[in-house]
C-alpha cells in the first residue's frame, strides 16, 4: 500500500469514498459560485426563478415607465441600504432582473413589516409606483407592498389543476395534500378525471383548499408527472 507524506496509509488505489448528496438546484449553485468566487459564473441569479416569476410578474424592470397605477414587479435583491428620515427609517435596495437594475424606496411601515425578505441575493416581488424623477430626469420607484415568491404566488393563484385516470390513488392524493390544506387562504383544487368509460372535471370542496407552495407542486408531479399538476393563475 502507499503511505502518504503524513504517514498515513492510502489503501493502494482505492477511490476515496465520496458522500451521496442531492445534485444542486440552480439558484443554490450560483449562491454557491458567488461564496467561492465573489461573483456569479454560469448565469444570472434571476433566472433560477424567472420561469414562476413570469407567469405573474409579466413587465421587466427595463420596461417600466411612469404609470398612474400600482405595478408589479420582480428582481433579485442586488444591494441594500438603510437611513434615517422624519418619517424613520427606510430602506433602498437595487433591484436586479437581469433586464435592468432600479432603485426602490422602502419606506419605514413597509422596512418595518417585512426585514425578513429584505436579504441580499433574496428575489423580491413588489407591488409599487413608478414616477417621473424631476431631479435625476429618471424613475423614482417606491414600493406599496413586498412579497416572497411564495406569496406573490398566493395572491394570484385562483386553483390547482390536476390530470388523474382511472388507476389513480385517492388515499395517496389525500396524503399529498393534507400537509398543505389551508381553508382560509389555500386555492382551489381541479381534478381532470378520466378512465375508459368516462371523463369529467371536478372541483374539490373548500375543505381541500391548499396553500400554493412549490413543494406541493413538485411532490404531485413526481407522482402524476410534471405536465398533469399545474397552478392556474387568474
Amino acid at each position: 500500500s502507499q503511505v502518504s507524506l503524513f504517514g498515513d496509509d492510502l489503501g493502494g488505489n482505492a477511490p476515496p469514498e465520496l458522500v451521496d448528496v442531492p445534485a444542486w438546484g440552480e439558484r443554490e449553485r450560483l449562491q454557491q459560485e458567488k461564496t467561492a468566487l465573489g461573483y456569479y459564473f454560469s448565469g444570472h441569479l434571476f433566472n433560477a426563478d424567472e420561469a414562476q416569476v413570469r407567469k405573474f410578474v409579466r413587465l421587466k424592470l427595463k420596461d417600466l415607465a411612469p404609470s398612474r397605477e400600482p405595478v408589479w414587479m420582480a428582481g433579485v435583491i442586488a444591494g441594500l441600504r438603510t437611513m434615517m428620515t422624519r418619517r424613520g427609517k427606510m430602506a433602498i435596495v437595487l433591484l436586479d432582473d437581469a433586464s435592468a437594475q432600479i432603485e426602490l424606496s422602502i419606506f419605514n411601515e413597509q422596512f418595518e413589516a417585512n426585514r425578513s425578505l429584505l436579504k441580499e441575493d433574496s428575489l423580491l416581488v413588489v407591488q409599487g409606483r413608478v414616477s417621473e424623477d424631476s431631479y435625476t430626469g429618471g424613475l423614482r420607484v417606491s414600493a406599496d407592498n413586498l412579497y416572497s415568491l411564495g406569496a406573490a404566488r398566493a395572491h394570484f393563484v385562483s386553483r390547482l389543476r390536476l390530470k388523474m385516470n382511472g388507476q389513480s390513488d385517492a388515499q395517496r392524493l389525500q396524503s399529498l395534500l393534507s400537509p398543505f390544506v389551508d381553508t382560509e387562504q389555500g386555492c382551489l383544487v381541479e381534478i381532470d378525471y378520466h378512465n375508459s368509460q368516462a371523463a369529467c372535471v371536478a372541483q374539490l370542496s373548500n375543505d381541500w383548499k391548499v396553500r400554493p407552495e412549490e413543494e406541493l407542486l413538485l411532490n404531485l408531479q413526481d407522482w402524476l408527472g410534471e405536465g398533469n399538476a399545474n397552478w392556474i393563475y387568474s
